[in-house]
């Protein structure tokens, strides 16, 4: 899958990828992508359970489509460890959104999050955030299938084209692993903060923002061009990993992933909690750093494991490297140089022969 020219009649990875696309199962999941956009933006305007319901079902439809495509999915103890802290930071992220225009701290709370309603949003989305780990487990085992490949291209292939993008050595790895890893991230946030950003500057012409009085939960000018500046820095950041991801891999790889992490997105951070930012209290903002911050540290045993990997595979090339050098060593290579004895007693068996040979031709003539 690595983005490597060769030559001498090996398939470009440009082929490899025609072929992915006419498979009927990725044929299946861009027509229902294009299809559910226009009812996704529905779905997410209103509040009913069966417009909460489509959401999970199309996540698990593009979950199990992307599966399919990305080669399968593989969980591990280590990865159920990882998502330990990733399902419940986006739980938090979600119930603090939920619980607006109430007090935190006050009994109605509980009521509301024990509800009948509540409990089946959240299991609900409990069922998202397991999908939604599983595909970001299988955009990594894709990652990781692509970089083996690349790898064995590398150690593989003979003269490099001068067209061909610089192919980095395993030392190289780990630079590449960390951008791969965080351009779905970056790539669904900007396109979120994109949205959200549009609609502020739609509603930050009215009299009643522009002068933004005390009490006033909606955002003004100060707010308003932090969030752009915020989305300035995301949107560099995804163009920045997008032109490394290209530089070393097929675009024809990255596009699809950037895709479902677009969607996925979408699907929990527009219009269920950024597009209410507006109506944040403290409260709400601290439940929502809390549960970002869980995220973040589950994201982040996903990139050690990997990274961890990248890390063995260099410690066994240097061993590789090493057991060569000694096994050379210990090699007795034959010594070249030239023994005297050897040469005088060649001379004398040389004269001996030639003397032989001239008493038996002697014979010869006189018979």
């Amino acid at each position: 899958m690595g983005f490597v020219i060769q030559k001498k009649g090996h398939v470009l990875a440009a082929e490899k990828g025609i072929k992915y696309l006419k498979h009927p199962v990725w044929i299946l999941g861009m027509v229902i992508q294009i299809l559910a956009n226009p009812f996704l933006l529905v779905a997410l305007n209103l509040s009913s359970q069966s417009a909460l319901s489509f959401i999970p079902a199309l996540a698990i439809i593009n979950i199990v489509i992307w599966s399919r495509v990305i080669l399968g999915v593989k969980i591990t103890k280590y990865d159920c460890f990882a998502l330990s802290f990733l399902i419940p930071g986006i739980a938090l992220i979600i119930t603090s959104s939920r619980v607006k225009k109430i007090d935190l701290l006050s009994w109605e709370v509980g009521n509301y999050l024990f509800s009948t309603q509540t409990i089946v949003y959240v299991m609900i989305m409990l069922a998202l955030f397991i999908g939604f780990g599983v595909l970001t487990y299988t955009i990594l085992v894709s990652f990781n299938k692509m970089i083996k490949e690349f790898i064995k291209d590398t150690e593989t292939s003979g003269e490099d084209d001068q067209n061909s993008p610089k192919k980095p050595d395993i030392l190289e790895q780990q630079n590449i692993m960390i951008p791969l890893i965080f351009l779905p991230f970056f790539a669904g946030f900007t396109a979120t903060f994109s949205n959200t950003v549009a609609k502020l500057n739609m509603n930050v012409f009215h009299d009643d923002i522009l002068n933004h009085q005390d009490g006033d939960p909606r955002l003004g000018w100060p707010e308003t061009i932090s969030l752009v500046l915020f989305n300035i820095f995301l949107i560099w950041s995804n163009l920045f990993l997008l032109s490394k991801c290209i530089q070393y891999f097929e675009p024809i790889y990255i596009i699809p992933m950037k895709k479902v992490a677009l969607l996925t997105n979408n699907i929990l951070c527009g219009g269920i909690i950024l597009d209410e930012f507006k109506e944040f209290d403290s409260y709400m903002i601290t439940g929502v750093i809390c549960g970002a911050f869980l995220c973040t540290v589950g994201v982040s045993f996903f990139i050690l494991k990997r990274l961890k990997h990248i890390k063995a595979l260099k410690v066994q090339n240097i061993m590789r490297q090493t057991e060569l050098v000694e096994s050379s060593e210990r090699t007795p290579t034959p010594d070249l140089k030239l023994d005297k004895s050897n040469i005088s007693t060649g001379k004398v068996l040389f004269t001996d022969n030639f003397r032989s040979h001239q008493q038996t031709s002697l014979l010869m003539s006189l018979m």
